[in-house]
């Protein structure tokens, strides 16, 4: 998920690469179930689609310029953000 995401295509390539690691996530937990207290198997620090949103919309409030072009790679900062930000 490091490629450098600037067109559409390559969004929606990130966007399968962080379905595919959600889902892989998953897996790992049912296996194996991580602490309560970090992050589960695969990193993701927000399951729950509410703190998915919080911690994307708090990234976007706290590290962002608010007259910052819209672009896809910050699209998928903020997406990667809801991932792990806090």
């Amino acid at each position: 998920m490091s490629e450098k995401v600037d067109t559409f295509d390559s969004f929606l390539k990130f966007l399968k690469a962080m379905e595919e690691d959600r889902k892989k996530s998953l897996e790992l937990e049912a296996k194996s179930q991580s602490s309560t207290f970090g992050p589960d198997a695969g990193g993701w620090e927000n399951t729950s689609i509410e703190s998915f949103l919080e911690s994307m919309r708090a990234w976007l409030t706290d590290s962002q310029d608010k007259n910052v072009s819209p672009s896809w790679e910050l699209f998928a900062e903020a997406i990667m953000a809801g991932k792990t930000y806090e």
